[in-house]
């Protein structure tokens, strides 16, 4: 993001949950955050459930490095990014 002249578009106080170790429900497997691989930007803006307000160029810029973001999830968590490797499209997000 630095390198994109990015770095602004995430505030330091919305950063969080990069290692939270918890279940992603009750009865569900752990959550990306217990890996270490999730993370939450921007999250007082972008909570989950709601549409949020993520810049597009810092979707884009995590997307193209390997990371799914969970904007347009069925319930949108619009903070959340994690680590699924490789490359992706834009289409992928």
């Amino acid at each position: 993001l630095e390198r994109a002249n990015l770095g602004y578009v995430v505030t330091p106080e919305g950063v969080a949950g990069c290692f939270v170790p918890r279940l992603i429900s009750p009865d569900g497997g752990l959550s990306r955050h217990a890996w270490g691989i999730a993370i939450d930007l921007n999250w007082p803006k972008n909570l989950q459930g709601e549409l949020g307000t993520q810049d597009v160029r810092l979707v884009e810029a995590l997307v193209a490095h390997g990371f799914a973001w969970g904007g347009p999830w069925l319930v949108p968590d619009p903070a959340h990014f994690e680590w699924v490797g490789g490359k992706q499209s834009s289409s992928d997000r």
